[in-house]
């Protein structure tokens, strides 16, 4: 596994979060011509089928939130929160949330989220999703603990999706 792979930049993340901010998913989520793709999940408590890789998993969720045309297409607010604004989004109760496509949220698995938006310079690398199985909502000092590692990682995150992009041509 080359470490420039996204599943190994977020088993990294995830590691270092264990302390400080307990999550069961960690996601990167980017936005490109068509819709959105999750790009790559990582789970601590593992949902997958006992013959299931992480990309099968990754693909099954993506196709199962609507493959490309994703939460954040139907959710200007959230794209535009992304995209524009910049800003972090807290959900502390997906399944009621307007903001959500509800369905797709809830295949996932996840009760409650902070999504923090990843930006180098003037342009939008990616979102990072934290995810929590349990109706435990991110109280404000965790909030601020998600956005406070997004920094670093984003260098990382937009290093493994330009490789991505190199493997393919």
């Amino acid at each position: 596994h080359s470490r420039r792979d996204l599943s190994s930049v977020l088993q990294a993340l995830a590691g270092a979060l264990e302390g400080l901010v307990p999550v069961d998913m960690v996601g990167v989520v980017t936005h490109e011509r068509g819709g959105v793709r999750n790009r790559a999940i990582h789970l601590r408590s593992d949902p997958r089928r006992s013959d299931e890789s992480q990309e099968a998993y990754v693909r099954r969720i993506s196709d199962a939130t609507g493959g490309t045309e994703d939460t954040f297409e139907h959710v200007p607010a959230v794209r535009d929160a992304m995209e524009r604004d910049r800003r972090t989004m807290v959900f502390d109760d997906i399944g009621s949330d307007a903001r959500l496509d509800p369905t797709a949220m809830k295949r996932l698995g996840a009760e409650c989220a902070v999504v923090v938006p990843l930006a180098m310079g003037e342009a939008f690398v990616a979102a990072l999703v934290f995810g929590r199985t349990s109706p435990s909502p991110f109280p404000p000092d965790e909030v601020k603990v998600l956005e406070d590692v997004a920094g670093p990682v984003t260098t990382a995150v937009a290093n493994a999706l330009a490789f991505e992009e190199i493997q393919k041509l």
